[in-house]
């Protein structure tokens, strides 16, 4: 037996038949198969239009990955060409040709993207699609940390501070000692990517401050506070 149908929307179909007897019970399922109705029967003889909904998802979990909608019409892409630039519009970056599909994940280096994609077939290119801005990692030294507090016990001192709560996260900090405001004459001190600082002193009066570090450089100190140990 056959069946015919007419005007199917394009996509992809998984389709089984079952057979029912006189008494309406229904057999089990044949094989399955597969089809996908993409408009063939149609004549392409342009350029695929441009990718649909080209969007990114940014994750530290799986980096970046796009993706974008299938053209509707009957030109079918071949490949891609995915541009990048350091601005809006630009491709001073990259360029490069992907299979044809759906999506696809990168590694890139920190920074800020601008990304295209481009539909080809064996007429041409398409026009670029919308652009998305990819912001991966960090391109600046981090912000400022905050709230940096003092505890003294005798000789003992305790410094604690928090984390920026905006912008790039330190990977390390270090400490800054003065003897006047805005100094540092009496030592810069590595100190990781601790939140904290304990450390016997001698008895003097110091201006502190902590500043965050990362990849880029050293970020804006924090609030400087004033240390009196007896």
């Amino acid at each position: 037996r056959t069946l015919t149908a007419t005007s199917v929307p394009r996509g992809t179909y998984y389709v089984r038949v079952r057979a029912i007897d006189e008494t309406g019970a229904v057999g089990p399922a044949s094989n399955e198969i597969a089809v996908v109705v993409d408009g063939a029967t149609k004549t392409c003889d342009g350029p695929p239009v441009r990718p649909n909904n080209f969007n990114v998802n940014v994750s530290q979990e799986t980096g970046v990955a796009f993706g974008w909608l299938r053209p509707t019409d009957e030109c079918i892409p071949k490949s891609y060409i995915c541009v990048v630039g350091s601005a809006p519009g630009l491709s001073d970056l990259a360029a490069f040709s992907l299979a044809p599909g759906f999506g696809f994940s990168y590694d890139v280096p920190p920074g800020t993207y601008f990304v295209r994609l481009i539909a080809v077939n064996e007429f041409g290119q398409s026009p670029e699609s919308n652009e998305v801005v990819v912001v991966w990692g960090c391109s600046t030294p981090p912000s400022a940390p905050q709230a940096l507090t003092a505890a003294v016990s005798n000789s003992t001192l305790t410094l604690s501070w928090t984390r920026p709560v905006v912008g790039c996260i330190p990977s390390a900090y270090e400490l800054q000692v003065g003897t006047a405001p805005g100094l540092s004459n009496l030592g810069t001190y590595r100190l990781g990517a601790t939140l904290g600082f304990v450390a016997n002193a001698p008895s003097g009066t110091y201006f502190m401050r902590v500043v965050g570090r990362n990849a880029i450089g050293a970020g804006a100190p924090s609030n400087e506070i004033r240390v009196v140990v007896p």
